[in-house]
């Protein structure tokens, strides 16, 4: 199987951890043996527009089996370059955000599966609505953490009881 993953959650100098579950996916669909093309791009208006013509070489050089963008306007710019099968993760901001969300709810008519990075997403939240489900083509696709990050070297150590830390009070 080939997948081509786009996204604009590129990290860099400011922010190098931004995107990097979207690498941590690419690198574990790798190890599974999935052939993983990954076409990455700045975020920001006019990255956007020019991203269009970049993703369209590609799908006309390469044949993908699917393509799977992460963020709703990656999502718009591998769509207009004619990607399909589409899927499309979105994981908050492209939801929430007052125009970016509206453009996130319409493109979701335009993907195979849409999908949430929580199922929160799929929610109204104060006065903003959530991504529309699409029956058999909905589906949550959390970015989890990657728990090996965090082991210490000397392996998990033990808990302490609540009561040591805090004096025998809860916070609030």
């Amino acid at each position: 199987m080939r997948v081509l993953v786009v996204t604009n959650m590129s990290p860099d100098r400011a922010s190098p951890s931004r995107g990097v579950f979207v690498r941590d996916q690419v690198a574990a669909l790798r190890r599974a043996g999935v052939d993983v093309e990954l076409f990455s791009f700045a975020g920001g208006r006019w990255n956007y527009p020019r991203a269009v013509p970049r993703i369209r070489r590609i799908l006309r050089r390469q044949r993908f089996d699917l393509v799977h963008a992460h963020y709703g306007l990656a999502g718009w710019c591998a769509s207009l370059a004619g990607a399909r099968p589409l899927i499309v993760t979105f994981h908050g901001t492209d939801v929430r955000h007052p125009t970016v969300g509206r453009l996130s709810r319409r493109l979701v008519r335009r993907v195979e599966l849409v999908a949430g990075a929580s199922r929160a997403l799929f929610a109204a939240e104060a006065e903003r609505p959530g991504l529309p489900k699409r029956p058999g083509a909905s589906a949550v696709l959390p970015c989890g953490a990657d728990l090996e990050r965090f082991r210490s070297a000397l392996g998990p150590r033990p808990r302490r009881p609540l009561s040591a830390l805090s004096g025998g009070i809860l916070p609030a």
